[in-house]
């Protein structure tokens, strides 16, 4: 890729913004990851002209600042400067002879959009790269760092870029432009402004006490985590008949699928409270929504889910208590976190719902595009769902970016993303149901669940303890693999062996017939031991997942 000239003439230094210190703080925690790249791939249907496409993204740049930002840090404390230019030279890829392109050219985006962007370097926190899958074919390649863009933002680099383009395509006149830099004086005005002190009370009030999280995980604050992305389409007429059911009992679609959320959530966790985290656009004045740039902040929503509430009293309650929370989103999530907890590893939510509407309604002349969003695969929070309405006449993708490890103990990704999908369909045919009468599993789900997984009849010996059928099974076929964790094995002899030894130590500790003894341990050969163990002491064993907080713990044992 060659490299882009940079204009050595700078602007002043600007403070970050209270939103963008919150992404800077982050990311220092996990130097070199990827965890805030946003962006994708538009699907071009039809042919670019290389030349036109490269004076429509270096208008782009010249007419939105925050892609020319640089942040630089100094003394620990970090600042940005804008550059006055930047010659871009646009890479351009053609895979178009490749055997399989489409493939090659979706695998090669994805691992382009892994890489993450060096701050030291001096270079710039975008790409915008141009690939050909085959004649009448391309790919317009999008990787931001959130730092400099939000979800708003990328649509709108989206519509300019394809603006200029027909623009230049058509040689028709520019459109003015307004700069980020009125944000970052805004956010400082507000930073020492009364209402900014009013927004920390109300926060800090509004989370007296914090409830408790969906996911039990023992995640320290600086641990790279790993997510992986399921999807789900709802059809368009199925989408209609919800903006249908939200227009008539004068809610949102928003309003709407957070109630699906707290439902299920609350259903499945045993809660009366679910914590979402809710990403806001925080543009707001009208000129806002032109601008290129990181305004976008996040607030924790507190659901309070009862059994006995209606889905559509649950959901106008959800509109009121977002409505007052929409009143103090200026405070950034950063700063809302420190005015209510001091604990870095304490977490408000761990699930969050990103609602995004956004305009990609363009197309370069001569084609039709379709535009496509990536994951950085490093997903921090248990789970985050994107509803994703891109096109008003096509269906609408939801795409749920789960943390490997919240799910290895919770109930299977797929599981969750058919229920919700089902919980959606049942509310739409009957809302005035109390929120426990409402059905979150569809027939073929509850069929397995209580005659598949409940076909448990085997032939045993009824005379025969479990301990006797194991030793006689050890002593037939002593060598045999019993046990299989990772990389570690264990014969039925040894397990035997072992779980003897344990057993007479449990014993002359006093466990016995009616004795339960506390299992704190990790999954591993030893967990099989120690339940072989306590049983043939004549005990009963109660596992207890060491993940838990130390209080759930105590209060179990």
């Amino acid at each position: 890729m060659l490299k882009e000239q940079l204009d050595n003439q700078e602007v002043e230094k600007y403070p970050l913004t209270s939103y963008q210190n919150d992404v800077w703080t982050e990311q220092c925690l996990y130097k070199n990851k990827p965890i805030y790249n946003i962006g994708g791939y538009v699907d071009i249907k039809g042919n670019i002209n290389y030349l036109s496409f490269q004076k429509a993204v270096q208008k782009l740049i010249g007419d939105n600042d925050s892609l020319r930002i640089r942040i630089q840090e100094h003394d620990g404390k970090a600042f940005q400067k804008v550059l006055k230019k930047i010659e871009y030279k646009v890479p351009f890829y053609d895979f178009s002879s490749k055997e399989y392109s489409e493939k090659f050219s979706l695998e090669w985006m994805q691992e382009e959009f892994l890489k993450p962007f060096d701050f030291n370097s001096n270079d710039n926190l975008f790409e915008i790269m141009l690939i050909k899958v085959d004649e009448n074919r391309y790919f317009n390649f999008f990787r931001v760092h959130h730092i400099i863009s939000d979800g708003w933002g990328h649509s709108i680099i989206v519509r300019e870029l394809v603006s200029n383009y027909n623009e230049i395509d058509n040689s028709q006149n520019y459109i003015e432009k307004h700069s980020y830099l009125e944000f970052i004086r805004d956010n400082k005005s507000y930073r020492e402004s009364d209402k900014y002190l009013k927004d920390r009370e109300f926060w800090k009030d509004k989370f007296k006490c914090i409830p408790q999280n969906i996911f039990v995980r023992n995640i320290k604050s600086n641990k790279l985590v790993f997510s992986n992305r399921e999807s789900v389409t709802i059809k368009r007429n199925t989408y209609n008949q919800i903006m249908e059911y939200c227009t008539k009992e004068k809610c949102s679609v928003f309003h709407f699928f957070l109630g699906v959320l707290g439902t299920y959530f609350s259903r499945v966790s045993n809660s009366k409270e679910v914590v979402i985290g809710v990403p806001i656009l925080n543009r707001t004045k009208a000129s806002h929504k032109q601008i290129v740039g990181h305004f976008a902040n996040v607030i924790p929503l507190k659901i309070e889910v009862s059994k006995e509430k209606s889905f559509l009293e649950l959901m106008n309650e959800i509109k009121m208590e977002l409505k007052a929370c929409y009143r103090h989103q200026k405070l950034s999530f950063g700063e809302i976190y420190t005015s209510i907890s001091k604990d870095r590893d304490q977490k408000l939510f761990d699930i969050t719902l990103s609602y995004e509407n956004h305009n990609y309604a363009a197309a370069f002349n001569g084609t039709k595009t379709d535009i496509r969003t990536l994951s950085h695969r490093h997903e921090r929070n248990a789970l985050a769902v994107f509803i994703r309405e891109f096109d008003e006449d096509k269906d609408v993708e939801i795409n749920f970016d789960y943390a490997i490890d919240a799910f290895e103990k919770f109930i299977p990704i797929e599981n969750v993303v058919t229920n919700i999908k089902h919980l959606v369909e049942s509310i739409i045919k009957d809302s005035d149901k109390n929120i426990n009468d409402i059905e979150i599993i569809n027939e073929e789900e509850k069929h397995r669940l209580l005659v598949e997984f409940n076909d448990t009849k085997a032939d045993y010996p009824r005379n025969k303890t479990i301990n006797e059928l194991f030793e006689k099974h050890a002593e037939k076929t002593p060598d045999d693999i019993a046990v299989v964790y990772e990389d570690k094995k264990m014969s039925y002899k040894e397990l035997n062996e072992r779980a003897n030894s344990l057993a007479r130590a449990l014993r002359e500790k006093g466990v016995g017939k009616d004795v339960i003894v506390g299992m704190l341990v990790e999954r591993s050969v030893n967990m099989i031991v120690g339940i072989m163990g306590i049983l043939k002491a004549g005990g009963a064993y109660m596992p207890i997942d060491p993940d838990y907080p130390e209080d759930r713990i105590e209060y179990t044992l």
